[in-house]
């Protein structure tokens, strides 16, 4: 799990070793690596949290609880919120031990189609080339 463990955030390393969660399994980093928003200049956004397994990002938390007013000005919402997201073609891609998204039963099939369709092969075994039938 990787976490904001700047000072002003510092709750949340020790939130997750409350919860439970091994202290060696926190990779703690600053704001710059850990923050999330506004996507424009102005806007909500707050600290992140992500879940890591076998190095693949599977979910990530925001903590939503500033605007920012400026660049430089972060105002406390009134109302704060956590906005999570997990990727079911990465969990699924983690649970059945491949090598990418794409070597799941979820986009299988579906390259498989796309390869009789066009009758060009896409298998990671001839380099990600495109090669004619």
């Amino acid at each position: 799990m990787l976490c904001d463990t700047s000072k002003s955030s510092k709750f949340e390393y020790e939130d997750a070793v409350e919860f439970g969660i091994p202290k060696n399994k926190i990779c703690g980093f600053g704001r710059d690596d850990n923050f999330w928003g506004p996507t424009g200049e102005e806007g909500p956004c707050g600290p992140t949290a992500e879940i890591y397994i076998r190095n693949v990002e599977i979910w990530n938390l925001v903590f939503t609880q500033f605007n920012r007013t400026d660049l430089a000005k972060l105002k406390p919402l009134p109302n704060k919120n956590i906005d999570t997201g997990m990727g079911l073609e990465r969990l699924c891609a983690v649970m059945q031990g491949a090598k990418n998204n794409f070597d799941t039963d979820i986009f299988k099939p579906i390259i498989k189609t796309i390869e009789t369709e066009t009758e060009i092969i896409t298998n990671s075994k001839l380099d990600s080339k495109k090669h004619k039938k």
